[in-house]
């Protein structure tokens, strides 16, 4: 069995992985710009007008040129200022910056709410805010390393103008713009539990700046307020010092800006902006209001003394038109990838005819955007709006020539608002066109995935002993028929306008893709044909028919969760999927096992394995009175394995020992983890429309309650304490425990989430290194010490293949490893949650005790249905830690635990072991359920424990490559859906990572099955 199904099944995932991972080239393509950057040379100011006398064509005699507002600007970038921070929003009661708040009253700005695109992540927002682009969504995960920015920018038009720049903070900015800063120190923005010395180390250089006055450009990145969003949200008593920490140094500077200018004759401008928001939980990545909602603030001399404008609510702007409003206002061609706008408003040292000009530069660009971009672009609507505006800047122009007597600042000012229309117009043309998707490569994508899903269900009922994996030699057929037939179409899609540039590029990546997936394609296609010969579905839906209610539940759960993705409103809202999932299960799991025992009915017979005859077949004997299952015999053959294969999985479905108390323990232990259910779920608000709700996460972090939340995390501890104590009797594992466990509380005092009085200073908070280094020592000495265990152990066991004693010691060998695993695992969760979510670790402690005992009662539920259960647990879990399918509930802060400085691949793996502690956790678990189940079985049992790990596999498999299946031809339908950047794709992100994690396990499960006898 293991020598047929762990190549086949290593070869099911490989090939689901390769197809995944053709179809994220495919849909995820990155982002190609007009190459070169834009110039003022030979650029028309003014359109063209006729002269009514003589008809032609003529310039204006004086055409406007647009000069330079500003000869200095100081671009302060704060990272996650919400618009609320600064803007007197109705409804918000988060602090406020009181100077920049009071000039913006005053009517000494020009103050905007701008609204960023998703995903509202750093790397992604500062492109925007240079190139006045709209950046790739896949941009989001290449925000951890950034490359050298090849489009054009403000920032390089800035370098080529030959003005000066420094730039202190997010060192994002040294990594996109290398040699462009004449001065420059950079702090790495991923180190998000520092909020203190990432912003020191930005204003101590701000003496020196403010007196040499010898740049033209100084930017200014401050990382503060977004570490403490991470570590401890908008609501923390962090964040006000921190604003008015800010808010002293917009006023400092400022006031030396005033001075300079009045002194030197100069004009300076200073825009204090926000790259992203930040959501109520404290992080960002995703589309909410609070997310995306950032304030433009525009503060110079030349608008004191009331010459701004009082903020207007009802205005909203988008953040990609600070790049053409910053370029024209220093005198800079607008970056030719540019889809903003210009903010007409802050050109108020302009003349009426200056503005018009200014909106025809910018309308020029759009234009040349569009061009590149849309075919046939003059027949678009927004082309048609634009020649009208032009026309009418035209008109205006002739008039203000003749000296007309009519008003010309209201009809430049009409002639500005139907500029604005077209352009707003033609933005959105483009945007709609940026997402060139390769619709070959995602095909094939699909069609593998699906080919794997087959792959995988076959497999499934193989290691079930109902079908064969035997292929017969007359497969070689339709193998060649599949490739040649494969080799075709993929000849003729290559020829085609649609032909992919992935797959059909002859390069050594696009070459090994094809050759992999035209091989294994054909291969499979041949498999398949010979498989549906031999009743594929016809035996699912024969073992569909045969379960019984708690295998049809599971079942059907887990189609319904596969369908309810078709929906926008579902996949924001998944948690609730699985919490009525896991709850309804648990309730149908008590009471079938009730109706078992109170009807003493079982639904086959006892059956006895007869040696095999003459034939080489095997009868199955069955009691007297039995006709349900009398043809086993007949329609089961193949060899001894297979045959005792069904037979024990007959006896392990089917199988009905309860005892009266045992039903009663069974009966209080499910009842614990309906519970535990409803705890967890009131934990963390989470997904879209109720996470701006209360719960309890949100009343333990405020800090009047801290002696409670540090009460309740002790107990947490001794609760979790207690659970394993009885699981690990060895004295070593039980003190290594106490020590991590004490060193986690450690940790928790020293960052100040909790108290320890007389040995942390809840006014001098510190990273906890120490403590948190001092947890992964155990963890790795128990991990080691566990192989070490299981090394020896496994090693002097003589196994038997017909000694029940020698099976049994199998299983608890593996058993207690797999205890010590989950001891070492929880001790990981209990270090990189957050400190509110350690109770919720207690909680799941407790809700995997329960259901372990309630497994040792049941033993009517296969391998297969046990490890559906587990994957729905680990799901709900994964919701519980407050996780959602949004990027904003990603919580940064896990992955720096224990660092001192930035580590790439260990902030990686820290931030993902993290966010799917949970998934992983019942995995283990349900390793551990399985050997001790087979551990305190029958003898028959004992005998297919190795086929039950690989039932494992295979279902958890299964439970990715369903969803994903359907999910990636949703996404492809829905490509062009007005939700697939903000819902959609970060979903598609979630599956990709959630793939990789169960792709790993069950890798882990089929070379750990290698080994058990």
């Amino acid at each position: 069995m293991k020598i047929l199904h762990s190549p086949f099944l290593l070869y099911c995932i490989a090939f689901l992985q390769i197809g995944f991972g053709v179809f994220l080239a495919g849909f995820f393509p990155l982002k190609i710009a007009i190459p070169g950057y834009a110039t003022l040379r030979n650029n028309e100011t003014e359109p063209q007008f006729l002269d009514q006398q003589n008809g032609s064509k003529m310039p204006p005699h004086d055409q406007v040129k647009v000069k330079p507002l500003f000869q200095k600007m100081v671009f302060i970038l704060i990272d996650a200022l919400r618009a609320d921070f600064v803007l007197p929003l109705s409804g918000s009661d988060l602090p406020r910056m009181e100077f920049v708040s009071r000039l913006v009253a005053n009517k000494e700005t020009f103050s905007f709410l701008a609204r960023a695109h998703a995903p509202t992540v750093t790397m992604p927002r500062i492109k925007a805010l240079t190139t006045g682009g709209i950046p790739g969504f896949v941009d989001a995960a290449l925000n951890v390393d950034s490359q050298a920015l090849q489009e054009d920018n403000m920032v390089s038009q800035l370098q080529r103008a030959d003005r000066k720049m420094v730039f202190y903070g997010d060192d994002t900015w040294m990594k996109l713009f290398p040699g462009h800063f004449m001065r420059t120190d950079g702090t790495t923005s991923f180190f998000v539990t520092d909020y203190t010395e990432v912003d020191e180390n930005v204003t101590r250089h701000l003496d020196t700046e403010l007196s040499h006055l010898n740049w033209d450009v100084m930017f200014l990145h401050y990382l503060g307020l977004d570490h403490i969003g991470h570590l401890a949200g908008p609501r923390s008593p962090l964040v006000k010092p921190k604003l008015q920490e800010m808010d002293s140094i917009v006023q400092r500077i400022y006031t030396a800006m005033i001075e300079w200018d009045r002194k030197a004759g100069t004009s300076t401008v200073l825009l204090l902006c926000g790259d992203h928001g930040m959501s109520d939980q404290g992080s960002h990545g995703g589309s909410s209001s609070s997310e995306t909602a950032v304030p433009l603030v525009f503060i110079s001399d030349q608008y004191s003394h009331g010459q701004g404008a009082v903020y207007d609510p009802d205005v909203e702007l988008e953040q990609i038109d600070l790049a053409p409003t910053l370029s024209l206002l220093l005198g800079l061609p607008v970056p030719q990838n540019s889809l903003g706008t210009l903010i007409i408003d802050v050109f108020s040292g302009l003349t009426i005819r200056q503005k018009l000009s200014a909106t025809y530069i910018n309308a020029q660009q759009l234009l040349q955007v569009l061009e590149n971009n849309v075919k046939n672009h003059k027949q678009e609507p927004s082309f048609l709006s634009l020649e009208r505006a032009i026309q009418s800047h035209r008109d205006w122009l002739r008039l203000w020539h003749d000296n007309s007597t009519l008003d010309m600042e209201s009809l430049g000012e009409k002639t500005l608002t139907t500029y604005r229309h077209a352009m707003n117009a033609m933005r959105d043309r483009v945007a709609s066109t940026l997402s060139k998707y390769d619709l070959h490569a995602m095909a094939v994508g699909i069609v593998s995935v699906c080919m794997a899903l087959l792959g995988l269900c076959h497999g499934h009922l193989t290691a079930n002993g109902h079908l064969s994996l035997r292929v017969d030699t007359s497969s070689i057929f339709p193998i060649l028929g599949s490739l040649s037939l494969l080799l075709s179409l993929h000849a003729v899609f290559c020829t085609s306008p649609v032909a992919s540039p992935l797959l059909c590029h002859c390069g050594t990546l696009s070459l090994t893709l094809t050759f992999v997936l035209l091989t294994a394609g054909s291969l499979w296609c041949g498999v398949l044909l010979t498989t549906y010969s031999r009743g594929l579905f016809q035996e699912i839906w024969r073992q569909v028919c045969s379960q019984h209610a708690v295998g049809l539940f599971l079942l059907g759960g887990a189609v319904f969760h596969t369908v309810s993705l078709l929906s926008s409103s579902f996949v924001e809202e998944e948690h609730q999927t699985w919490y009525f999932l896991t709850v309804t299960v648990c309730l149908l799991i008590g009471l079938e096992h009730w109706r078992r025992s109170v009807l003493k009915t079982s639904d086959i017979p006892p059956t006895s394995v007869t040696p095999q005859d003459a034939t080489g077949r095997q009868e199955t004997r069955l009691s007297v009175g039995d006709t349900a299952y009398r043809e086993i015999s007949t329609r089961h053959r193949g060899t001894t394995e297979e045959r005792r294969i069904h037979v024990d999985n007959r006896r392990e479905t089917h199988a009905d020992d309860a005892t009266g108390e045992g039903v009663v323990v069974c009966l209080c232990s499910l009842a614990g983890v309906l519970v535990s259910c409803r705890i967890a779920r009131t934990w963390n608000q989470t997904g879209d429309k109720w996470s701006h709700l209360p719960d309890m996460g949100d009343w333990l972090v405020r800090p009047e309650k801290k002696v409670i939340l540090s009460m309740l995390t002790s107990a947490s501890l001794v609760t979790i304490c207690a659970v394993h104590w009885r699981d690990h009797q060895t004295s070593l594992n039980r003190c290594l425990f106490l020590l991590a466990a004490f060193a986690i509380y450690c940790f928790r005092a020293a960052n100040g989430s909790i108290v320890l009085p007389g040995v942390y200073d809840p006014s001098s908070m510190s990273k906890g290194v120490v403590e948190a280094r001092c947890v992964y020592a155990v963890v790795a000495v128990l991990f080691i010490n566990a192989l070490y265990n299981l090394y020896t152990t496994t090693s002097k066991l003589q196994i038997d293949q017909d000694d029940d004693k020698s099976l049994g010691a199998t299983a608890a060998v593996w058993s207690r490893f797999y205890l010590d695993l989950l001891l070492q695992w929880t001790l990981v969760c209990l270090l990189l949650v957050r400190t509110h979510n350690i109770s919720l670790v207690a909680v799941v402690a407790l809700q995997r005790a329960c259901l372990g005992r309630a497994l040792l009662e049941i033993k009517w539920m296969s391998s297969s249905h046990l490890t559906l259960l587990h994957v729905w647990l680990g799901q709900a879990t994964f919701f519980y830690q407050g996780n959602s399918n949004s990027l904003a509930t990603v919580d940064l802060s896990a992955g720096y635990i224990g660092l001192e400085e930035f580590n790439l691949p260990v902030v990686v793996t820290l931030l993902y072991v993290a966010t799917y502690a949970g998934p992983i956790y019942w995995v283990i678990a349900l390793m551990v359920h399985l050997n001790t189940r087979h551990n305190q079985g029958t003898m028959l049992v004992n005998r297919s424990l190795s086929v039950a790990t690989t039932q494992a596999s295979f279902t958890l498999a299964l439970t990715r490559a369903l969803p994903v299946a359907l999910y990636l031809v949703l996404v492809t339908v829905e490509r062009y859906h007005l939700f697939v950047w903000s819902v959609f794709s970060p979903k598609l992100l979630y599956e990709t990572m959630h793939t990789m994690l169960a792709l790993s396990l069950v890798l882990c499960l089929a070379v750990s099955n290698i080994f058990i006898k």
